[in-house]
């Protein structure tokens, strides 16, 4: 990425100093100088590119992780479905149907 001076427009820049304990300094900007205007001013660091590509990685990671257990989750009927349906009720022998002749004596 190139810098740029918001003065001039040049782009031969390159990294300034920075004051020692100046607690006012921009904490993730880096000190940039013009070479040809002699202009100070501050520009993103290129470790917070590089934070937000890590943190984006990881929540693609971690969003494919979700995705992929979900996926194993088996498809299993909900009881209320299969109330509506009937159609596991009326087989003799399954549990369902005694479960059904159950209840309906109660």
């Amino acid at each position: 990425m190139r810098r740029r001076c918001p003065n001039c427009k040049s782009v031969n820049v390159r990294r300034s100093s920075r004051e020692p304990d100046n607690p006012n300094e921009p904490r993730f900007r880096s000190p940039y100088r013009c070479r040809d205007c002699q202009t100070k001013f501050w520009a993103i660091s290129s470790r917070v590119y590089k934070l937000i590509a890590l943190i984006a990685g990881i929540n693609v990671v971690l969003l494919g992780a979700v995705m992929y257990f979900v996926s194993l989750i088996p498809d299993t009927p909900r009881w209320d479905s299969i109330r509506r349906n009937g159609s596991m009720l009326e087989r003799p022998g399954t549990a369902t149907a005694e479960l059904d002749g159950i209840w309906r004596k109660v």
